[in-house]
């Protein structure tokens, strides 16, 4: 009886030790793989992350780190579907869903994007979450709820984002509300004022669709004294001179590009040399 006695806890005592190493190997390799991400060695890190998680198959921080490797090796299924284990172990993992949710929109699959973002209840990410979610339901046809998610990314934005910018204002055209359009632009323009895309946007909608020439050319003037000099600016206000029928000024202006290739450039070039022979050569 003794004896069996001694076997049963010797083969305790071994199954302990043997759980001790399986941690202690897991711990290992867990930190080796941290250090080679810090080195930004992520094939290196992947392989003894994955090493690691054999040990512990629902380790949360290692499917985390795993599915973010291979997010940034462009592997979105495999990191999508890792995502998902680590929903079947927290089904409240808010990281988990965001991150399905943002996969799911750079796929092309807003239905699914908006499944996964309407559930989240911590809006961090804020700007980020707004502007795909209003993205996502603008793609689907919801123009009401897309409105009301892109107003709402905007009281959050912090550097210029082309694509919000186009949505939002394509939507407000659509609308027809020229004075939420204008108001939108008029607070950007207090943000953006040193951004050159912005400025082009915002001086292209003063024109077209707001009818407010004079304000796009004082902005782009604004932008050209104290930013800088440059060609897409001054081929813009070239543009507003000469659509306006104020060849002279738009030839002043024309004067001061230097000479590209691009299709606008050559487009100018060519009507104001027109307008010299038409208009200038008889005085």
């Amino acid at each position: 009886m003794k004896r069996k006695k001694s076997v049963y806890i010797l083969l305790i005592f071994l199954s302990a030790c043997s759980n001790n190493n399986k941690i202690n190997n897991e711990k290992y390799l867990l930190v080796r793989g941290i250090n080679a991400r810090l080195n930004n060695e992520k094939i290196k890190a992947l392989s003894l992350y994955k090493k690691a998680l054999a040990v512990d198959e629902n380790n949360i921080f290692l499917l985390h780190e795993i599915a973010i490797l291979e997010y940034e090796n462009k592997n979105y299924i495999v990191a999508r579907d890792i995502y998902k284990k680590i929903l079947k172990v927290n089904k409240d993992d808010e990281i988990a869903i965001v991150n399905l949710g943002l996969i799911a929109y750079k796929n092309n699959q807003y239905k699914e994007c908006i499944f996964y973002l309407e559930k989240v209840k911590n809006y961090k990410y804020l700007f980020t979450l707004y502007k795909v979610l209003g993205i996502s339901y603008y793609k689907i046809g919801n123009i009401d709820k897309a409105s009301r998610n892109l107003y709402e990314a905007f009281l959050y934005i912090k550097e210029y984002d082309e694509e919000y910018f186009a949505i939002y204002t394509k939507i407000l055209i659509d609308k027809n509300d020229k004075d939420g359009l204008y108001y939108f632009l008029k607070k950007g323009y207090n943000k953006y004022l040193a951004n050159k895309n912005f400025n082009i946007l915002y001086s292209d909608i003063l024109c077209e669709f707001l009818k407010k020439p004079k304000e796009a050319e004082k902005i782009l003037r604004i932008y050209l004294i104290n930013i800088q000099i440059d060609n897409d600016i001054l081929l813009k206000l070239c543009e507003i001179y000469i659509k306006n029928n104020d060849y002279i000024r738009g030839k002043i202006i024309f004067q001061m590009i230097y000479p590209e290739e691009s299709e606008k450039y050559q487009k100018i070039k060519k009507e104001l040399e027109t307008v010299h022979i038409e208009n200038f050569e008889e005085e």
